[in-house]
């Protein structure tokens, strides 16, 4: 401990008188103040070094963060480019598809009502021109036979004459159609037109419908994907026994379509083309789905059908529509029987059968022709089967149609997976919910 001694007293302390005092109080005060500067430094260096291990910290901190900066900075440029690319793609394709609406204008070419000028007078060129349709045309222009002049790059064409015009009796109108890039036609025919030659080798779609009358190819359309045929005899035209003769022409026609996929055909009850065909049956190995509509018939078209059946033997999907309007009561109601072959697209391809709208009188008929059908169909996956019965009362309708539907589903398949649905005008129901001879039906 240092205590200081006061002057007067300093002669009284041994030793104090040879020591200097002053220099050893102002030694040891220097070396408080020192000790004093020292603590502060230590403690400023303390906090230096709290600030950096701060700094460091937040170094760390913000390193991801510039980093992000950094990648954001690169977005943004990245942006600007997408933005200035995405702005001059807009205007290109802006600028193509207004070009490309444009030229379609150009290219479409649409004509209803008449329509007659002397094309031998005038002269025009339309090599533009991809599709044309003439519509309510009342006779045979002269100048289609030279259409392909004019319009040399056709691809659609859609011909249809009124349907209440007729050519006079002393006029012979064949048509030659000549289109070589032509990729869709449909006709409309009226009587008087002898003969439709069409020569257009990259038909893909056809339609036809109107009169009976020769058509042929001139060069087989090999791209044929699609075609509806729906052909029908005038009705002052009476049958005759000559009528497989006259209509040599019709498997021959039928050939020139091998290659299709989709087969669309109306058959009416004045001409069965089904007949013909199985005359000298082409083949369609291509055809998956078939759609056939019977107009004015009941059991009378089957069995022509069911045998014309060995002509697609890879068909999937087949589509039978009864359009009997206005033919109700000359319909006469036969027992079915069942052909002497069995289509080998019904044994091993057909998986799906839809029956619309035939009309029975009674119960038996129609489950011959179903007992048929679920007898040798080997890979059916659903039938649906739309009947109704030509009774007086609806309640008698009902009940024919409950007891029709119980002797179905009763009916043995060889495809014991398949689905049988029946839709009457008063109930439907399927054979999934048929179990242990009890009927759940949903009334329509």
């Amino acid at each position: 401990m240092i205590k200081v001694v006061p002057p007067g007293e300093r002669d009284a302390v041994r030793g104090v008188g040879t020591l200097d005092l002053d220099g050893i109080v102002g030694l040891l005060a220097e070396a408080q103040a020192t000790s004093a500067i020292r603590t502060q430094l230590e403690a400023a260096q303390k906090k230096n070094n709290e600030l950096e291990a701060t700094i460091q910290n937040l170094k760390a901190e913000l390193r991801p963060l510039r980093q992000k900066m950094s990648s954001y900075d690169t977005l943004e440029k990245s942006l600007e480019h997408v933005k200035e690319r995405l702005a001059t793609q807009e205007k290109r394709l802006t600028e193509e598809l207004s070009a490309k609406a444009e030229q379609e204008k150009k290219d479409l070419l649409s004509i209803s009502g008449k329509f007659a000028f002397d094309y031998k007078c005038i002269q025009f060129q339309l090599p533009n021109l991809k599709k044309l349709c003439l519509i309510n045309l009342s006779n045979v222009p002269d100048w289609v036979w030279s259409l392909y002049t004019f319009a040399p790059f056709l691809q659609d064409s859609t011909l249809v004459f009124e349907t209440t015009a007729k050519l006079p009796p002393n006029v012979i109108s064949p048509l030659n159609l000549h289109f070589l890039d032509l990729k869709s036609l449909a006709l409309a025919l009226i009587p008087g037109i002898i003969q439709v030659s069409i020569d257009a080798p990259k038909l893909t779609h056809l339609i036809i419908n109107g009169c009976v009358l020769p058509y042929t190819f001139r060069r087989i359309p090999t791209e044929l994907i699609k075609a509806c045929i729906e052909l029908r005899r005038e009705e002052e035209e009476e049958e005759d026994e000559n009528d497989a003769e006259d209509f040599h022409w019709v498997s021959e026609f039928f050939r020139g379509m091998s290659s299709i996929t989709n087969f669309e055909i109306v058959v009416f009850r004045s001409i069965n083309i089904f007949s013909f065909l199985n005359l000298n049956p082409p083949m369609f190995f291509n055809v998956v789905r078939l759609e056939v509509t019977l107009n004015g018939s009941d059991f009378s078209g089957w069995n022509d059908l069911l045998v014309s059946l060995q002509c697609f033997p890879n068909l999937q999907h087949l589509c039978v529509t009864f359009d009997v309007m206005g033919f109700v009561d000359e319909l006469v109601q036969t027992m079915w029987r069942s052909p002497d072959i069995v289509p080998s697209c019904l044994v091993n391809k057909l998986e799906m059968i839809k029956i619309i709208g035939l009309p029975l009188s009674g119960i038996a008929a129609g489950l011959m022709l179903l007992r048929y059908i679920l007898r040798n169909a080997k890979v059916l996956r659903k039938l649906y089967f739309g009947a109704w019965f030509d009774e007086h009362s609806q309640a008698q309708e009902l009940w024919k149609e409950r007891k029709f539907c119980k002797s179905l589903f009763k009916l043995p398949r060889s495809s014991p997976t398949s689905k049988v649905v029946f839709s009457g005008r008063f109930i439907t129901s399927s054979s999934n919910t048929f179990k242990k001879g009890k009927l759940t039906c949903k009334m329509t």
